[in-house]
């Protein structure tokens, strides 16, 4: 049973040794249990616009929104960190053309010795700047185009599971690799034609793409064609944030660090994957509880009593009052008469008839004829268990 209904939400991947569900649009969770929020047609958020997931939430007369791990914005619309989880996962962006002083910082956290962090260039060609690990230590190498390429280690390991800036700045001929602000290595390019890194080429974040990666490992830009293991949770370019969901290409990542550190503790203050409960800023109302879902998703348990996705409208059996004129094929009467309608579901029960008492009426037929019917009028409505014949139409609750 509980595969069936999984199989109604999502498509079933087979893996080595289980499977993986690929829900549908809009539903998320491990077994593609979690649907998306639900919110009142009375509520800013009805027509919010948050992006990649992010919860909507009311603030004064309009609202915000909350953004899941890894992304950031009045709209989570950049994607500012990114995992890693394969030998040849990376991050691809579009190719730029950089100005003879320029600067990127990273800040990464992994638990890995090896892998490359940062890769700028075509492969095509000698010119490029690469930072990688080797030994738990920052390798970078730096290449203009004077022959030959400069290379340098810092002197400072991160390969501890903290959380460290490396910093890269270029002026001209000159790179100094920076770690947590102390300056680690400097390393200064030949002189010769060039001044500076004059190329349009790629940025690649966490690894290369493999046939560019064995291309620059046979020129010694790298050692390895590993790719990094772990989490970038923001990226700079001078002092603008580079958004990752502008990449052109990549593969083995996903947006966040919160499931893809290992063994890897965040600063308890950090603000670089910071997650806010839900629940703090739930639209449930008064008359429920907020279970948390995920970092982004909640779900309101009403009390009894109370329905509708914030548990904000009062569910009741109570009769809705009806006049109307009786009728039965072509035949109808000339005078109305007082009835009841239980037409609302409450909870998980239906609300039906309970007491009723026959009234005899008079109705008038099309081809002149008249005859005394007895009706059945009801009188009071309570919740029982449904059947498939007396489910109501409308199931919408009133409100008191």
């Amino acid at each position: 049973l509980f595969a069936t209904r999984v199989r109604q939400r999502c498509t079933l991947l087979d893996l080595v040794n289980g499977y993986h569900c690929q829900c549908q649009q809009g539903i998320k969770g491990r077994y593609c249990d979690i649907g998306p929020m639900q919110y009142s047609a009375i509520s800013p958020c009805f027509y919010h616009n948050c992006q990649n997931d992010g919860l909507c939430y009311h603030q004064d007369d309009s609202y915000a929104c909350l953004c899941p791990s890894g992304f950031t914005g009045d709209r989570c619309q950049f994607q500012k960190s990114v995992s890693f989880h394969q030998n040849t996962a990376f991050v691809q962006m579009q190719p730029i053309m950089l100005p003879d002083t320029f600067q990127f910082s990273l800040h990464v956290a992994t638990l890995q010795p090896t892998g490359i962090l940062m890769y700028y260039g075509s492969g095509l060609i000698r010119e490029h700047l690469c930072l990688e690990l080797r030994n738990g230590y920052v390798r970078i190498s730096f290449d203009v185009g004077n022959y030959p390429a400069k290379r340098n280690e810092s002197t400072i390991a991160i390969d501890d599971g903290e959380v460290h800036i490396v910093s890269v700045d270029v002026q001209g001929l000159k790179a100094v690799l920076s770690i947590d602000g102390l300056v680690t290595a400097s390393i200064s390019a030949n002189t010769g034609l060039n001044i500076g890194l004059s190329i349009r080429a790629p940025l690649f974040f966490g690894g290369i793409v493999s046939d560019i990666a064995n291309t620059v490992k046979r020129r010694w830009d790298i050692l390895n064609t590993t790719s990094f293991s772990g989490c970038i949770m923001e990226a700079f370019q001078g002092d603008t944030l580079i958004d990752f969901s502008k990449r052109v290409a990549g593969v083995g990542t996903e947006a966040g660090c919160s499931n893809s550190l290992s063994g890897v503790q965040l600063p308890v203050n950090s603000t670089f994957d910071s997650v806010i409960d839900p629940c703090t800023v739930s639209l449930c109302s008064k008359h429920s509880t907020c279970i948390r879902l995920t970092d982004v998703n909640y779900d309101c348990e009403c009390d009894d009593g109370w329905g509708g996705p914030m548990c904000d409208l009062k569910v009741t059996c109570e009769p809705r009052e009806v006049r109307k004129y009786p009728e039965l094929g072509d035949c109808i009467g000339h005078r109305r008469i007082q009835t009841y309608q239980c037409n609302y579901r409450c909870d998980d029960m239906c609300c039906k008839p309970s007491k009723t008492r026959n009234r005899d009426v008079r109705l008038h037929c099309r081809d002149g004829s008249s005859y005394k019917k007895t009706i059945e009028i009801v009188k009071e409505c309570e919740c029982t268990p449904c059947t498939t014949t007396d489910l109501p139409t409308d199931t919408t609750p009133p409100v008191k």
